[in-house]
Protein backbone atom coordinates (compact mmCIF):
# COMPACT_ATOMS: atom_id res chain seq x y z
CA UNK A 1 0.00 0.00 0.00
CA UNK A 2 1.16 3.77 0.36
CA UNK A 3 3.48 4.80 2.93
CA UNK A 4 3.69 8.43 4.08
CA UNK A 5 7.27 9.70 5.49
CA UNK A 6 7.75 12.40 7.93
CA UNK A 7 11.76 11.92 10.12
CA UNK A 8 14.08 13.09 10.74
CA UNK A 9 17.89 12.29 11.51
CA UNK A 10 20.60 14.08 13.02
CA UNK A 11 24.17 14.38 13.43
CA UNK A 12 24.98 13.70 17.17
CA UNK A 13 28.20 15.18 17.19
CA UNK A 14 30.62 17.00 14.65
CA UNK A 15 32.14 14.89 12.07
CA UNK A 16 29.24 12.18 12.81
CA UNK A 17 27.02 11.97 9.96
CA UNK A 18 23.86 10.06 9.42
CA UNK A 19 21.97 8.97 6.64
CA UNK A 20 18.47 8.31 5.80
CA UNK A 21 17.76 5.26 3.70
CA UNK A 22 14.26 4.18 2.12
CA UNK A 23 12.43 2.10 -0.60
CA UNK A 24 8.66 1.79 -1.41
CA UNK A 25 8.46 -1.65 -2.72
CA UNK A 26 4.70 -1.55 -2.41
CA UNK A 27 1.93 -0.49 -5.37
CA UNK A 28 1.45 3.12 -3.57
CA UNK A 29 2.54 6.43 -3.24
CA UNK A 30 5.37 7.54 -1.36
CA UNK A 31 4.09 10.64 0.33
CA UNK A 32 6.48 12.93 2.10
CA UNK A 33 5.62 15.44 4.52
CA UNK A 34 8.83 16.45 5.73
CA UNK A 35 12.29 15.09 5.94
CA UNK A 36 15.95 15.78 7.16
CA UNK A 37 18.47 13.93 6.96
CA UNK A 38 22.36 14.51 8.59
CA UNK A 39 24.12 12.62 6.07
CA UNK A 40 22.58 11.52 2.63
CA UNK A 41 19.07 10.87 1.77
CA UNK A 42 18.23 8.26 -0.77
CA UNK A 43 14.20 7.92 -1.55
CA UNK A 44 13.21 5.08 -3.75
CA UNK A 45 9.62 4.17 -4.49
CA UNK A 46 7.92 2.06 -7.55
CA UNK A 47 5.16 4.71 -8.32
CA UNK A 48 5.06 7.96 -7.33
CA UNK A 49 6.99 9.86 -4.92
CA UNK A 50 4.51 13.22 -3.97
CA UNK A 51 4.61 16.02 -1.57
CA UNK A 52 2.10 16.23 1.39
CA UNK A 53 -0.12 19.13 2.50
CA UNK A 54 1.80 22.25 3.32
CA UNK A 55 0.77 23.63 6.67
CA UNK A 56 2.13 26.23 9.34
CA UNK A 57 4.05 23.23 11.01
CA UNK A 58 5.31 21.34 7.84
CA UNK A 59 6.60 23.21 5.57
CA UNK A 60 7.17 19.94 3.09
CA UNK A 61 10.42 20.16 2.83
CA UNK A 62 13.25 17.93 1.72
CA UNK A 63 17.07 18.46 3.49
CA UNK A 64 20.32 16.74 4.30
CA UNK A 65 22.76 18.28 5.70
CA UNK A 66 27.03 18.10 5.98
CA UNK A 67 26.83 18.50 2.35
CA UNK A 68 24.47 15.07 2.18
CA UNK A 69 23.29 14.41 -1.12
CA UNK A 70 19.75 13.54 -1.61
CA UNK A 71 18.89 10.85 -4.57
CA UNK A 72 15.05 11.05 -5.59
CA UNK A 73 13.65 7.80 -7.47
CA UNK A 74 10.70 6.89 -8.82
CA UNK A 75 10.98 3.53 -10.85
CA UNK A 76 7.66 3.69 -12.77
CA UNK A 77 5.60 6.67 -12.13
CA UNK A 78 6.63 10.56 -11.14
CA UNK A 79 7.77 12.79 -9.03
CA UNK A 80 5.95 15.66 -7.50
CA UNK A 81 2.70 16.98 -9.33
CA UNK A 82 2.20 19.64 -12.00
CA UNK A 83 -0.12 21.25 -8.87
CA UNK A 84 2.14 20.18 -6.10
CA UNK A 85 5.70 20.16 -6.69
CA UNK A 86 8.12 18.16 -4.94
CA UNK A 87 10.18 20.51 -2.35
CA UNK A 88 14.04 20.23 -2.39
CA UNK A 89 16.06 23.12 0.24
CA UNK A 90 18.72 24.34 -2.06
CA UNK A 91 22.90 24.33 -1.34
CA UNK A 92 23.83 27.06 1.51
CA UNK A 93 26.79 28.60 -0.10
CA UNK A 94 29.71 27.98 2.37
CA UNK A 95 27.97 25.70 4.00
CA UNK A 96 26.43 22.92 2.28
CA UNK A 97 27.23 23.81 -1.33
CA UNK A 98 28.65 20.97 -2.33
CA UNK A 99 25.39 18.83 -2.12
CA UNK A 100 23.99 17.18 -5.35
CA UNK A 101 20.61 16.46 -6.07
CA UNK A 102 19.60 13.41 -8.58
CA UNK A 103 15.79 13.15 -8.98
CA UNK A 104 15.09 10.24 -11.62
CA UNK A 105 11.38 9.34 -12.57
CA UNK A 106 9.74 7.56 -15.05
CA UNK A 107 6.84 9.78 -16.16
CA UNK A 108 7.01 12.99 -15.27
CA UNK A 109 9.54 14.89 -13.10
CA UNK A 110 7.83 18.54 -11.02
CA UNK A 111 10.45 19.66 -8.50
CA UNK A 112 11.00 22.95 -6.56
CA UNK A 113 14.01 24.44 -5.01
CA UNK A 114 13.76 26.57 -2.06
CA UNK A 115 16.35 28.63 -0.08
CA UNK A 116 15.13 27.48 3.48
CA UNK A 117 12.88 25.14 5.17
CA UNK A 118 10.77 28.20 7.61
CA UNK A 119 11.02 30.94 4.71
CA UNK A 120 9.83 30.06 1.40
CA UNK A 121 9.25 33.55 0.06
CA UNK A 122 13.12 34.23 0.85
CA UNK A 123 15.17 33.49 -2.70
CA UNK A 124 18.56 32.22 -2.07
CA UNK A 125 20.65 29.15 -2.56
CA UNK A 126 21.76 27.01 -5.64
CA UNK A 127 20.30 23.42 -6.48
CA UNK A 128 22.68 21.45 -8.09
CA UNK A 129 20.56 19.10 -10.46
CA UNK A 130 20.45 15.96 -12.35
CA UNK A 131 17.80 14.70 -13.98
CA UNK A 132 17.68 11.21 -14.63
CA UNK A 133 15.06 9.37 -17.81
CA UNK A 134 14.13 6.12 -15.30
CA UNK A 135 13.22 4.28 -18.75
CA UNK A 136 16.65 4.59 -20.12
CA UNK A 137 18.02 4.00 -17.23
CA UNK A 138 16.60 0.54 -16.25
CA UNK A 139 17.91 -0.55 -20.07
CA UNK A 140 14.69 0.39 -21.74
CA UNK A 141 13.33 3.21 -24.18
CA UNK A 142 13.13 6.67 -23.26
CA UNK A 143 10.12 7.37 -21.08
CA UNK A 144 10.41 11.17 -19.60
CA UNK A 145 7.77 13.10 -20.67
CA UNK A 146 7.71 15.89 -18.35
CA UNK A 147 10.24 18.23 -16.38
CA UNK A 148 9.42 21.50 -14.38
CA UNK A 149 11.85 22.72 -12.12
CA UNK A 150 11.35 25.80 -9.99
CA UNK A 151 14.41 27.47 -8.19
CA UNK A 152 13.76 30.27 -5.46
CA UNK A 153 17.34 30.84 -5.92
CA UNK A 154 19.95 29.48 -8.70
CA UNK A 155 19.95 26.59 -10.72
CA UNK A 156 22.73 24.58 -11.86
CA UNK A 157 21.79 21.79 -14.10
CA UNK A 158 24.48 18.78 -13.85
CA UNK A 159 23.63 16.87 -17.26
CA UNK A 160 21.91 17.24 -20.04
CA UNK A 161 17.83 16.81 -20.45
CA UNK A 162 16.08 15.08 -22.91
CA UNK A 163 11.90 14.64 -22.19
CA UNK A 164 9.12 13.76 -24.78
CA UNK A 165 6.83 16.45 -24.46
CA UNK A 166 7.50 19.83 -22.00
CA UNK A 167 10.81 21.28 -20.24
CA UNK A 168 10.40 24.37 -17.89
CA UNK A 169 12.58 25.98 -15.72
CA UNK A 170 12.22 28.88 -13.98
CA UNK A 171 15.00 30.09 -12.11
CA UNK A 172 14.97 33.68 -9.46
CA UNK A 173 18.36 34.24 -9.85
CA UNK A 174 20.87 34.45 -13.06
CA UNK A 175 20.53 31.03 -14.74
CA UNK A 176 23.30 29.80 -16.82
CA UNK A 177 23.34 26.76 -18.77
CA UNK A 178 26.10 24.89 -20.29
CA UNK A 179 24.00 21.51 -20.83
CA UNK A 180 21.93 20.38 -23.71
CA UNK A 181 18.04 20.56 -23.65
CA UNK A 182 15.91 18.81 -25.63
CA UNK A 183 12.19 18.44 -26.38
CA UNK A 184 8.88 18.98 -27.69
CA UNK A 185 8.36 22.38 -25.80
CA UNK A 186 10.84 24.38 -24.01
CA UNK A 187 10.65 27.13 -21.75
CA UNK A 188 13.36 28.82 -19.36
CA UNK A 189 12.73 32.25 -17.50
CA UNK A 190 14.70 34.70 -14.90
CA UNK A 191 13.92 36.88 -12.31
CA UNK A 192 10.65 35.08 -11.01
CA UNK A 193 9.13 32.09 -9.51
CA UNK A 194 6.01 31.43 -7.87
CA UNK A 195 6.13 28.51 -5.33
CA UNK A 196 4.00 26.13 -4.48
CA UNK A 197 2.82 28.00 -1.48
CA UNK A 198 2.23 31.25 -3.54
CA UNK A 199 4.71 33.61 -2.74
CA UNK A 200 6.26 35.28 -5.62
CA UNK A 201 9.67 35.66 -5.79
CA UNK A 202 11.30 38.45 -7.89
CA UNK A 203 14.92 39.49 -8.88
CA UNK A 204 14.83 42.22 -12.04
CA UNK A 205 18.76 41.93 -11.94
CA UNK A 206 18.91 38.17 -13.48
CA UNK A 207 20.59 37.32 -16.45
CA UNK A 208 20.15 33.91 -18.63
CA UNK A 209 23.36 32.97 -20.44
CA UNK A 210 24.23 30.04 -22.51
CA UNK A 211 27.14 28.81 -22.55
CA UNK A 212 27.46 25.52 -24.88
CA UNK A 213 24.35 24.62 -24.35
CA UNK A 214 21.77 23.55 -27.37
CA UNK A 215 18.34 24.37 -26.90
CA UNK A 216 16.52 22.09 -29.05
CA UNK A 217 12.79 22.30 -29.75
CA UNK A 218 10.86 20.62 -32.02
CA UNK A 219 7.55 22.72 -31.75
CA UNK A 220 8.64 26.15 -29.53
CA UNK A 221 11.45 27.40 -27.81
CA UNK A 222 10.74 30.38 -24.83
CA UNK A 223 13.08 32.24 -23.14
CA UNK A 224 12.89 34.84 -21.26
CA UNK A 225 15.44 37.23 -18.71
CA UNK A 226 14.40 39.77 -16.59
CA UNK A 227 17.77 41.65 -17.33
CA UNK A 228 20.04 40.21 -20.18
CA UNK A 229 19.77 37.29 -22.35
CA UNK A 230 23.09 36.64 -23.84
CA UNK A 231 23.58 33.87 -26.13
CA UNK A 232 27.35 32.90 -25.58
CA UNK A 233 27.92 30.08 -27.61
CA UNK A 234 25.26 26.61 -28.23
CA UNK A 235 22.33 27.14 -30.55
CA UNK A 236 18.95 27.37 -30.15
CA UNK A 237 16.48 25.56 -32.83
CA UNK A 238 12.60 25.59 -33.04
CA UNK A 239 10.00 25.98 -35.02
CA UNK A 240 9.23 29.04 -33.28
CA UNK A 241 11.17 30.36 -31.13
CA UNK A 242 10.48 33.73 -28.64
CA UNK A 243 13.51 35.44 -27.04
CA UNK A 244 12.58 38.10 -24.54
CA UNK A 245 15.55 40.54 -22.17
CA UNK A 246 14.47 42.90 -19.76
CA UNK A 247 17.37 44.53 -20.69
CA UNK A 248 19.77 43.71 -23.50
CA UNK A 249 19.37 40.94 -25.89
CA UNK A 250 23.11 39.67 -27.23
CA UNK A 251 24.30 37.06 -29.29
CA UNK A 252 27.97 36.60 -30.03
CA UNK A 253 29.27 35.81 -32.92
CA UNK A 254 32.62 36.49 -35.48
CA UNK A 255 32.75 38.44 -38.67
CA UNK A 256 35.71 38.49 -41.01
CA UNK A 257 37.52 41.46 -41.42
CA UNK A 258 35.63 42.49 -44.93
CA UNK A 259 31.89 42.00 -43.09
CA UNK A 260 31.16 39.40 -45.79
CA UNK A 261 31.64 36.20 -44.28
CA UNK A 262 30.48 34.68 -40.73
CA UNK A 263 33.56 33.11 -39.07
CA UNK A 264 32.18 31.84 -35.67
CA UNK A 265 29.11 32.08 -33.59
CA UNK A 266 26.08 30.94 -32.07
CA UNK A 267 22.75 30.07 -34.22
CA UNK A 268 19.66 30.62 -34.03
CA UNK A 269 17.39 28.62 -36.04
CA UNK A 270 13.35 28.69 -36.63
CA UNK A 271 10.71 29.40 -39.04
CA UNK A 272 9.51 32.13 -36.89
CA UNK A 273 11.50 33.86 -34.46
CA UNK A 274 9.86 37.24 -31.58
CA UNK A 275 12.84 38.85 -30.20
CA UNK A 276 12.05 41.33 -27.08
CA UNK A 277 14.29 43.81 -25.71
CA UNK A 278 14.15 47.02 -23.91
CA UNK A 279 18.30 48.06 -24.24
CA UNK A 280 19.67 46.72 -27.52
CA UNK A 281 19.28 43.84 -29.58
CA UNK A 282 21.81 41.94 -31.29
CA UNK A 283 21.10 39.00 -33.03
CA UNK A 284 23.88 39.66 -35.59
CA UNK A 285 25.25 36.21 -36.17
CA UNK A 286 25.46 35.16 -40.26
CA UNK A 287 24.94 31.93 -39.27
CA UNK A 288 21.42 32.00 -38.21
CA UNK A 289 19.03 30.34 -40.24
CA UNK A 290 15.77 32.35 -39.81
CA UNK A 291 12.65 32.91 -42.27
CA UNK A 292 9.93 35.21 -40.11
CA UNK A 293 11.38 37.56 -37.58
CA UNK A 294 9.74 39.74 -35.86
CA UNK A 295 12.07 42.68 -33.81
CA UNK A 296 10.67 44.25 -31.12
CA UNK A 297 12.69 47.27 -28.99
CA UNK A 298 10.40 48.24 -26.20
CA UNK A 299 12.97 50.86 -25.08
CA UNK A 300 11.74 54.28 -23.35
CA UNK A 301 15.15 55.28 -21.98
CA UNK A 302 15.86 58.86 -22.21
CA UNK A 303 19.29 61.11 -21.89
CA UNK A 304 19.46 64.06 -19.73
CA UNK A 305 17.70 66.02 -22.40
CA UNK A 306 14.70 64.54 -22.74
CA UNK A 307 15.75 62.56 -26.36
CA UNK A 308 15.08 58.82 -26.59
CA UNK A 309 18.65 56.68 -25.70
CA UNK A 310 20.15 54.92 -29.22
CA UNK A 311 19.74 51.59 -28.75
CA UNK A 312 20.67 49.24 -31.77
CA UNK A 313 19.19 46.51 -33.27
CA UNK A 314 21.35 44.33 -35.75
CA UNK A 315 19.96 41.31 -37.22
CA UNK A 316 21.99 38.59 -39.36
CA UNK A 317 20.99 35.53 -41.24
CA UNK A 318 22.92 32.69 -43.27
CA UNK A 319 21.49 30.90 -46.70
CA UNK A 320 19.75 32.42 -50.34
CA UNK A 321 15.67 31.84 -48.72
CA UNK A 322 13.65 34.41 -48.08
CA UNK A 323 13.91 36.47 -45.45
CA UNK A 324 11.29 38.19 -43.52
CA UNK A 325 11.32 41.50 -40.95
CA UNK A 326 9.03 43.58 -39.12
CA UNK A 327 10.47 46.15 -36.62
CA UNK A 328 8.58 47.40 -34.02
CA UNK A 329 8.46 49.04 -31.05
CA UNK A 330 4.75 47.70 -29.24
CA UNK A 331 5.34 49.55 -26.11
CA UNK A 332 2.11 52.00 -25.38
CA UNK A 333 2.93 55.59 -26.27
CA UNK A 334 5.89 54.55 -28.50
CA UNK A 335 6.27 54.47 -31.97
CA UNK A 336 8.38 52.19 -34.22
CA UNK A 337 11.52 54.05 -34.78
CA UNK A 338 14.87 53.20 -34.59
CA UNK A 339 16.90 55.41 -32.23
CA UNK A 340 19.68 53.61 -32.60
CA UNK A 341 22.07 51.41 -35.91
CA UNK A 342 19.63 49.29 -37.67
CA UNK A 343 21.18 46.63 -39.77
CA UNK A 344 19.99 43.38 -41.21
CA UNK A 345 22.45 41.44 -43.33
CA UNK A 346 21.74 38.49 -45.37
CA UNK A 347 24.55 36.17 -45.49
CA UNK A 348 24.51 33.99 -49.01
CA UNK A 349 27.64 31.88 -48.21
CA UNK A 350 29.05 31.55 -51.70
CA UNK A 351 28.75 35.28 -52.36
CA UNK A 352 29.39 37.44 -48.79
CA UNK A 353 27.37 39.46 -47.18
CA UNK A 354 24.31 41.83 -49.01
CA UNK A 355 22.33 43.91 -47.32
CA UNK A 356 18.82 43.66 -47.01
CA UNK A 357 17.02 46.10 -49.66
CA UNK A 358 15.66 48.98 -47.42
CA UNK A 359 12.67 49.40 -49.78
CA UNK A 360 11.56 46.23 -48.94
CA UNK A 361 12.05 46.55 -45.80
CA UNK A 362 9.91 49.23 -45.31
CA UNK A 363 7.48 47.78 -47.53
CA UNK A 364 7.70 43.90 -45.67
CA UNK A 365 8.03 42.42 -49.04
CA UNK A 366 4.68 44.13 -50.55
CA UNK A 367 3.89 45.64 -53.66
CA UNK A 368 5.59 49.69 -54.25
CA UNK A 369 2.32 52.35 -53.63
CA UNK A 370 1.45 54.20 -56.75
CA UNK A 371 1.45 58.00 -57.72
CA UNK A 372 -2.32 58.21 -56.61
CA UNK A 373 -2.01 56.22 -53.18
CA UNK A 374 1.03 58.66 -52.24
CA UNK A 375 -0.39 61.46 -53.16
CA UNK A 376 -3.68 60.15 -50.68
CA UNK A 377 -0.88 59.60 -47.98
CA UNK A 378 0.53 63.18 -48.06
CA UNK A 379 -3.15 64.84 -48.28
CA UNK A 380 -4.51 63.03 -45.90
CA UNK A 381 -1.50 61.59 -43.44
CA UNK A 382 1.13 63.39 -43.73
CA UNK A 383 -0.06 67.05 -42.58
CA UNK A 384 -1.44 65.53 -39.57
CA UNK A 385 2.47 64.50 -38.18
CA UNK A 386 4.76 66.92 -40.75
CA UNK A 387 5.81 69.43 -38.18
CA UNK A 388 6.69 66.40 -35.62
CA UNK A 389 9.02 64.20 -38.31
CA UNK A 390 10.07 67.78 -39.07
CA UNK A 391 11.38 68.74 -35.06
CA UNK A 392 12.73 65.23 -35.21
CA UNK A 393 14.96 65.40 -38.07
CA UNK A 394 16.31 68.85 -36.94
CA UNK A 395 17.15 67.33 -33.58
CA UNK A 396 18.85 64.45 -35.47
CA UNK A 397 21.13 66.65 -37.74
CA UNK A 398 22.23 68.81 -34.62
CA UNK A 399 22.93 65.70 -32.93
CA UNK A 400 25.04 64.33 -35.97
CA UNK A 401 26.52 67.82 -35.88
Amino acid sequence: GSLRAIGQSTAPAAGSRGGIYLDNIGSGNLTIDAISSGGELLLHAKNDIRMGDHTADVKGVIQTENDGDIELISREGSIGSADKLLLVKNSTEGVDDKRKVTVGAKKNIYLEGVSTATDQKAAGGQLNLTLVDEGKAQGGDASLENVKVNVNGTLKLLDDVNVKENIEMNSVETLTLDKNLTAKNITLQTGEVTTVQGNVSKNEASDLNLKNSNINAKATASLNAAHDLLIESGNISAETASLTAGRNLQQTYGISADGKTPESGSIIEAKKLTAVSSGNLDLGSGLNKLNNVILDNRSKEKDADNNPVNNSIILGNAGTHGLNVEVHNTLAGQDDTVHGTLAITKYAMAAGATKVDDDMLLLNGAKAPNYHEIARFRSKRLSECAEELFVRLVKRLKDLG
